[in-house]
């Protein structure tokens, strides 16, 4: 389904003006040079049905080398502290160990996937590094790595499928794009690669044995969690809803707890996560609440779908019969229900995080932990937004200033860089219903909600560094209230 974009693709990146490559020779270098060599030295070679044009147009684009040692430390941190957490789907520990101990062999790292953990950490590493590598900005670096891993996707360059789903889930942190190639493309891959090696069933019987059980497991899990967010953000049915995904819930026995050995200098002594491994039980608890939470965001969207089909075919609300309501209030009801469950539910390590007690957390383990209720308060108030129940109005009142004041705290505390554009969707969802209740008559209700929109706009105008997107929105909430 992808080969006429390949054949354009490369047809971009391929055109070398040269009588020789039209004639598909080998340049000198591809002749001499062995497949291994090409590549760093912890790296998969490069496959020997890759022709020379290709190879040569990877070398020139600079995929088959490596950043700066300083800016792959940074990276990799920023990977371990903000990406690993929230999308659980490498083994990090063996990831990096491979990368510390590079002359110990090849073919132990996928070069697609390590490319696609540089770009993803892009997202949220300190911009003096980037600006230290020669990158103006955010944007260029991002963009760069980007570029590497999908000449390494088209090339064809990665055997594995597992692999693949893998990097497509990196790559969904691309959300800002005016080609198309944004993260509802990328999880659409990622979940089209997963069908194809029934990786959302349960694995008895169709596990690929040359991963782990728990690999396995969590990669599904991501597969789920990171549709779900994404149709969150933009508020549309989830791609796997109704597929017959069937894991079982994570476990804690299903994550891996290591701490880094000392002599592993790729990571600083100041990233706690890689050494705590019960900070690591910790993110693993909060990642589990998140999967189940999704699974309550899944069927909101369905039905918040479903309501908007109905009121599309018949024109408004009002001309529904009796019969739809009493079926739309049950509906909510249950979905209501399920979430106060999961609420109830949450272990002491998930619950909603305090300005007190976030002080002595990790600020990995803090972002997270705000990110889950983040996440959970952004599906309330779209489950009650346009809803005619007397409580609703309520609901998404208090929605939007819990995610007001959990996005300050983060504020406060300088954490809000290291929040995912799930947290930019929450506060935007927040913003609009502030700006709602501007209009109303002066009163101690409208005054708080001005309080409240101005410390949402400060936080997202802080984020638009980070998030594009932001910035739009910061012009667009500026202008709205002038």
């Amino acid at each position: 389904m992808f080969n006429s974009a390949k054949d354009e693709f490369w047809n971009t990146f391929t055109d070398f003006s040269s009588e020789d490559s039209s004639q598909g020779s080998p340049s000198p270098l591809s002749s001499t040079l062995s497949l291994i060599s090409l590549v760093p030295d912890f790296a998969n070679p490069l496959p020997t049905s890759m022709d020379s044009v290709t190879i040569d147009s990877l070398r020139i684009n600079g995929v088959l080398s490596l950043p700066s040692e300083s800016l792959q430390r940074a990276l990799l941190q920023s990977f371990v502290e903000c990406v690993q957490p929230a999308m659980p789907i490498l083994e990090w520990q063996n990831f990096l160990n491979s990368i510390y101990g590079r002359g110990n062999g090849h073919g132990s790292i996928s070069l697609l996937l390590f490319h696609a953990v540089m770009f993803s950490a892009t997202t949220f590493v300190d911009l003096r590094h980037l600006h230290a590598a020669g990158y103006s900005n955010r944007r260029e670096a991002h963009e760069s790595f980007f570029q590497k891993a999908k000449l390494l996707y088209q090339a064809n360059y990665e055997q594995d499928t597992l692999t693949i789903v893998q990097a497509m889930l990196l790559l969904t942190y691309r959300v800002d794009a005016k080609d198309g190639d944004d993260s509802s493309h990328w999880i659409g891959v990622a979940i089209s690669m997963a069908t194809s090696i029934g990786l959302l069933q349960d694995p008895a019987g169709t596990r690929n044995f040359d991963h782990s059980a728990k690999l396995w497991k969590r990669v599904a899990w991501a597969c789920y969690t990171t549709d779900c967010l994404i149709s969150l953000r933009l508020r549309c049915r989830p791609n796997i809803h109704g597929m017959g995904f069937s894991h079982q819930i994570l476990t804690e026995d299903d994550f891996e707890f290591y701490s880094l050995p000392s002599e592993n200098q790729i990571i600083s002594p100041n990233c706690s996560i890689a050494y705590n491994t019960n900070a690591q039980k910790e993110l693993a608890h909060i990642y589990i609440a998140n999967t189940r939470l999704c699974i309550c965001i899944s069927e909101v969207l369905d039905f918040r779908g479903k309501v908007n089909h109905i009121y599309a075919s018949t024109g408004s609300p009002i001309q529904r019969n009796n019969r739809d309501n009493t079926d739309k209030a049950t509906r909510v009801s249950i979905s209501e229900y399920k979430l106060a469950d999961w609420a109830d539910s949450l272990p002491p390590s998930c619950h909603a995080p305090s300005p007190d007690s976030s002080n002595a957390d990790d600020p990995t383990i803090a972002v997270q932990r705000s990110l889950l209720h983040l996440q959970f308060y952004t599906t309330i108030a779209i489950l009650h937004q346009l809803q005619p129940f007397p409580s609703s109005k309520f609901c998404v009142q208090h929605a939007a200033s819990q995610i007001t004041l959990i996005a300050s705290e983060l504020h406060i505390k300088k954490l809000h860089d290291r929040l995912s554009i799930t947290g930019v969707t929450a506060i935007l969802v927040a913003l609009i219903i502030h700006m709602s209740q501007l209009k109303a008559s002066p009163s101690p209700k409208r005054n708080q909600a001005i309080e409240n929109f101005q410390s949402c706009l400060e936080v997202m105008g802080s984020l638009r560094d980070v998030y594009w997107e932001a910035e739009s929105v910061t012009e667009w909430a500026s202008k709205a209230i002038m």
